[in-house]
């Protein structure tokens, strides 16, 4: 049966992963890949940061990408298709903790892990904590794993607005906020808890635009992380949650531009001794005031 995601997928290709693009290059470019490595990219979407890999990796290195949208992957596998590389890859519908094909020289998940808050209270290997552990089981000696993640949490950030009106007006439909987990002590407690060492926590921004509010509320809702929440509550529910965000904004026809915070972690298995660039990219997060 498909899934919300599965419905949102081909509205998630365009309006949210050409958006996010530069976040995934951060990643890539992060990570200090030489060519040739084998690399596993699990919660994959529409393959933005497959392609990605593929770029660095070329003909020598081989792709697993796998999602737990059938649709997600069909996707997926298209665009690094239409690039027109040559890595050799694999494509399967799997759940984030299956880490079949490994040993691995790289793990990649953009924004995924979060997704992931709260699996514990139905399905404990579905949690962010064991989920890294079985990466952490199937990583190469000298491999790496980066992920990307939302937050710090920034008050007045869209996102986060969103969030909190859905959180005040339907309460049982509210998320967690993750966002603070995404600080440097945070990330290498999970790190640390899943057998791994973290050994790069940056946080990068990039500009995202939406010609008014109400396209910003309509791409969250129909192929973002609400597709679910509005398919439950319905469009007169939705719609009170989309009033509550307008009153925020301004109105509906305001333009939003905003910058939000992710957070870039790398992590090794502890001791490893890996390449990376000699200076970070990016400088770790500080707090207004902080």
């Amino acid at each position: 049966m498909p899934t919300a995601w599965d419905r949102a997928a081909a509205g998630y290709l365009k309006d949210w992963a050409p958006r996010f693009v530069p976040y995934h290059l951060d990643l890539v470019r992060e990570l200090s890949l030489q060519g040739g490595e084998r690399a596993f990219v699990p919660m994959c979407g529409p393959g933005a940061e497959v392609v990605g890999l593929a770029r660095v990796i070329g003909e020598r290195g081989f792709i697993r990408a796998t999602d737990s949208s059938g649709e997600m992957i069909r996707i997926a596998s298209e665009q690094l298709r239409s690039g027109g590389f040559e890595t050799r890859s694999e494509f399967a519908v799997a759940e984030a903790n299956d880490v079949s094909g490994g040993l691995w020289d790289v793990i990649v998940c953009a924004f995924g892990l979060w997704q992931l808050v709260g699996a514990s209270e139905e399905n404990e290997a579905a949690s962010p904590n064991a989920v890294l552990r079985s990466w952490a089981s199937a990583l190469s000696p000298r491999g790496k794993i980066g992920i990307l993640v939302w937050g710090p949490s920034e008050d007045g950030q869209p996102f986060e607005l969103l969030r909190d009106c859905v959180r005040e007006l339907e309460p049982a439909k509210a998320w967690p906020n993750a966002y603070d987990g995404a600080r440097r002590e945070s990330m290498r407690k999970l790190l640390d808890d899943a057998g791994l060492e973290m050994v790069r926590h940056s946080v990068v921004r990039h500009t995202l635009s939406f010609r008014s509010a109400e396209l910003f509320v309509n791409a969250m809702r129909e192929s973002g992380a609400l597709r679910r929440t509005w398919e439950e509550l319905g469009d007169a529910r939705f719609e009170r949650i989309a009033r509550a965000f307008y009153e925020h904004t301004g109105g509906p026809d305001v333009p939003l531009t905003f910058r939000p915070p992710a957070t870039l972690v790398l992590g090794t298995l502890p001791g490893a001794n890996v390449e990376l660039d000699v200076h970070p990219s990016y400088p770790s997060f500080r707090p207004p005031g902080g």
